[in-house]
């Protein structure tokens, strides 16, 4: 141990400061803040009087454990489920996870998908919100596959809201839900029926207070209607399942859910009987909002960081997506790296062994509270428009999310934020495929007669198709499209600003052809050329000599990497602050890349 520590602990705030503005050269220590997307400055230093005034969030649970619950996605038919079931339960799955019933006509398929399966010895997750039609034939089938329905536990339920905001017409499913909450309390009252899913927002590129606002304020829409049909409030509150995605924003993310339970806990508050309640049932997602089809493997380490966040904050049941979720495909050995994930947070990590760890720090307990004073005072300015439905009726949320995604995209195509493998350190030789399995597009109504339509989408998806397409370019001419840069000067004075455009063009799938001065015959006909070189470089060229290299090498294009003197000005530029998307997109235009 460091001698001098307990000496150098003693130091205060201000010296610390006075410490970092040297090492900062004269900055303040504000130019080092972060601005999240949720308006909140994070500070590289936080201390108790950060937290003064306020609540430290201690939630009710006592153990901190979740189920591992892993969604089974892609099967052929019932009988390939029952395998799929089968084995997942022999190999470490404690939650059958199931949200696709289109294959159900009858309890005949149900028999198949279940056969050799006791119900009443495992936990299952049944989320029937795109198939609420089916739920009645899954009751029958389950009143007469199980003897004692009280003996069913886990969860049966759907989210009464959700067609409407994908689609943007309909109505709530409120009488059906009614009637399956009724069958619930009668037959079978472990189980839980409401589903409150704050997914939809977050694959629709909301921040992490809008997620947050925008569950609860839906959820309080549908309290309102079932309780005019007769139920308690506290009874709807204990049959509630939220859900909520997992991003990369590492402690953003443990403090979205642990001011989901502040919000929780502030609104039951007023029901009668609150003190009965525990902690919400809350399930979270690996998301999905950030998942690229190239490089695929890198969305492994995206799950494993999201999975990390939601243990610590402490959740009911966890889905770690497969690393190749969105190919639409199955994956066995990707299902197994996904399950075994859980096993490593639980069993090698030790974080089923303390109960909320991360309690108590001064950074997190004041994110906390700041996103739960930002997603609290939303939520009533919601309640005050009229509630959930009447704020979605006039556009208002959609609005919010559809500008919260467009500064996502932004700040991705000017490489404010980067997606490796995708954007950035982008793999020129993996092979992409186009998704087929995962198209959002299917589940929204093209032309909503009632209200727009949520949207979800994924941040990298753009950038994936200008890889397809240069990938398809590959298939008819033989070889990646090319981008030549003439190079000047020695190595050490183009290799910064060579490696900065290779690594621009390879997010958009386009091979570098660098040439040196004096041997420019090998980008001879290539329709884009670069000039690539340091300052000094640029400033002993003119405009006669690039237009005579242009025309000698038959080029369409020449542009400059960096920004070029005064004198050169009519030349298109490549700077680390222009659009990089919209700068690939012209580049596609002029190789003739089309999709």
């Amino acid at each position: 141990m460091n001698k001098g520590w307990g000496k150098e602990n003693q130091k205060t705030v201000e010296l610390w400061l006075k410490e970092v503005e040297r090492a900062l050269k004269g900055k303040n220590v504000a130019s080092i803040e972060t601005l999240t997307y949720e308006g909140i400055k994070l500070k590289p230093l936080y201390t108790k009087a950060d937290c003064r005034h306020k609540n430290f969030s201690f939630g009710k649970k006592t153990g901190h454990d979740w189920t591992v619950c892993q969604k089974i996605q892609f099967y052929s038919s019932a009988e390939d489920l029952n395998n799929q079931i089968l084995n997942r339960l022999e190999n470490g799955l404690t939650t059958i996870y199931l949200e696709d019933f289109s294959f159900v006509k009858s309890g005949e398929e149900l028999g198949k998908a279940f056969k050799s399966i006791d119900l009443t010895q495992i936990h299952f997750f049944f989320d029937f919100s795109h198939h609420v039609e089916k739920l009645s034939i899954f009751r029958q089938f389950l009143k007469e596959k199980v003897s004692d329905l009280s003996a069913l536990k886990g969860v049966i339920a759907f989210d009464p809201l959700e067609k409407l905001m994908l689609r943007g017409n309909g109505a709530g499913f409120y009488d059906e839900l009614a009637e399956h909450l009724q069958w619930i309390e009668k037959e079978s009252p472990s189980l839980k029926g409401i589903f409150t899913k704050g997914d939809l927002y977050n694959r629709s590129g909301s921040s992490s207070v809008q997620e947050i606002a925008y569950t609860f304020s839906s959820w309080l829409e549908v309290l309102d209607h079932l309780s005019s049909r007769g139920f308690s409030y506290l009874y709807l509150a204990k049959q509630t399942v939220f859900s909520f995605s997992i991003g990369s924003e590492f402690f953003t993310e443990i403090a979205k859910l642990r001011a989901a339970k502040q919000i929780w806990a502030t609104i039951i508050e007023g029901f009668e009987g609150h003190e009965e309640l525990d902690d919400p049932y809350i399930h979270c997602n690996t998301a999905v909002l950030n998942k690229t089809l190239s490089d695929v493997h890198v969305n492994l380490l995206r799950t494993t960081t999201e999975a990390f966040s939601a243990a610590l904050a402490g959740i009911t049941s966890l889905n770690i997506g497969p690393y190749g979720e969105i190919c639409g495909k199955f994956d066995q050995k990707a299902e197994r790296l996904a399950r075994n994930t859980h096993y490593i947070l639980k069993e090698e990590s030790y974080l089923t062994k303390v109960t909320d760890p991360v309690a108590g720090s001064y950074y997190v307990e004041n994110l906390t509270n700041e996103l739960a004073e930002k997603a609290w005072n939303k939520i009533g300015f919601i309640e005050d428009k009229g509630g959930f439905l009447e704020t979605l009726k006039c556009g208002k949320i959609q609005v919010e999310i559809n500008a919260m995604a467009s500064t996502r995209i932004g700040d991705i195509n000017t490489r404010v934020k980067g997606m490796v493998g995708t954007t950035i350190f982008a793999n020129l030789e993996d092979d992409i495929q186009e998704c087929k399995g995962f198209q959002f597009k299917k589940m929204i109504n093209q032309k909503p007669n009632f209200i727009a339509p949520i949207k979800p989408l994924r941040l990298a998806e753009h950038f994936e198709q200008l890889r397809i397409n240069a990938l398809s370019y590959k298939k008819k001419k033989g070889h990646l499209p090319k981008v030549g840069v003439i190079v000047l000067g020695r190595l050490k004075d183009y290799k910064h600003r060579l490696d900065f455009i290779q690594g621009i063009l390879s997010a958009g799938g386009f091979e570098t052809v660098a040439a040196i001065e004096n041997d420019l015959e090998i980008i001879k006909g290539f329709p884009l050329v670069l000039l690539c070189g340091q300052d000094r470089a640029y400033e002993e060229l003119d405009e006669k000599s690039i237009t005579q290299v242009k025309n000698s090498l038959q080029v369409k294009e020449i542009m400059i990497v960096g920004a070029p003197p005064r004198h050169l000005r009519e030349w298109k530029s490549i700077t680390n602050k222009m659009n990089v998307y919209q700068f690939l997109q012209v580049v596609s235009e002029l190789l003739e890349v089309s999709e």
